[in-house]
């Protein structure tokens, strides 16, 4: 039998999650609401979202917060002329996990 590669993976037993489901809805929420504030940026050709997280947020690896504030499943590219919204501040997202 296959040693599953999950075997040396530490167990939480504090039972906290960090970015739970819920956790993204009420993101989601507060961004609809306007409790998390955004600005509208238009893509251009060759955009990418990593991209401009590294340049609204100065690191790439936050592309899934204008992901999730967008309602874009999996996937880093959007067509040029798209409108996004993007939070001002990384901080006002990754605060609330």
């Amino acid at each position: 039998m296959a040693e599953s590669r999950y075997l040396n993976t530490p167990i939480l037993r504090n039972e906290q999650m960090f970015g739970t489901q819920q956790d993204y809805i009420g993101i989601k929420s507060d961004v609809d609401n306007g409790v998390i504030s955004t600005f509208q940026y238009m893509t251009k050709p060759l955009d990418r979202l990593d991209i401009l997280a590294n340049r609204f947020y100065s690191d790439g690896r936050y592309w899934w917060i204008i992901a999730l504030t967008n309602d874009i499943g999996w996937g880093l590219q959007v067509p040029a002329g798209t409108i996004l919204r993007i939070p001002h501040t990384s901080d006002s997202i990754t605060d609330r996990l």
